[in-house]
């Protein structure tokens, strides 16, 4: 009969209980399944106007203080960018738009009327509940919220021949929003 020392004894049991609970891990480990993020990424697009990928109106018009056209003074929309972020519940976006109005007087003002491409926006964004929040330029939105993805509105006066305007919009209607 061969004598194992105490020391050995002690290393026998002691690999014996690491067999024994790796053995223990690796059922319970077998027994896991896929796990799952308990939060929700935020999306972000963005998505730029050129020529045929726009749908719906992308205009504008130079109007005198009391409102009234000034047809002698051309006005086009140059550029358009649409951006979503956040998620359902949170979600933000924000429409930039800049103008060409040669010739503009320093009290006229450009009118717009412009469209968020549905193309730009998440899946989960609902215009039905969406609103204005801020927009730049002591400009004004004139339009419903129910009007969106339609936004019209008028910049303030005094913004030279290229404005711009830059609008934030939110998936939810809160108190402060700036369409009616």
């Amino acid at each position: 009969m061969s004598r194992i020392s105490r020391a050995g004894r002690r290393r026998a049991v002691g690999l014996s209980a690491l067999a024994v609970a790796l053995v223990g891990v690796l059922a319970a480990l077998a027994g896991v399944g896929p796990t799952s993020a308990a939060w929700t990424d935020p999306a972000y697009v963005t998505a730029t106007a050129s020529t045929g990928t726009w749908q719906g109106p992308l205009t504008c018009t130079v109007r005198n203080a009391s409102g009234s056209l000034d047809a002698s003074k051309p006005c086009t929309v140059t550029s358009v960018s649409a951006q979503f972020w956040g998620s359902p519940g949170s979600g933000q976006g924000s429409l930039t738009a800049d103008f060409s109005a040669p010739g503009i007087a320093v009290n006229q003002y450009v009118a717009f009327d412009l469209t968020v491409p549905s193309a730009s926006k998440p899946a989960w964004w609902d215009w039905s509940t969406s609103s204005v929040t801020s927009v730049n330029n002591n400009a004004t939105i004139t339009s419903a919220c129910d009007a969106l993805p339609q936004i019209t509105g008028r910049e303030g006066s005094n913004l030279g021949a290229t404005p711009n305007v830059y609008i934030t919009l939110s998936d939810r209607r809160a108190a402060g929003r700036l369409c009616s």
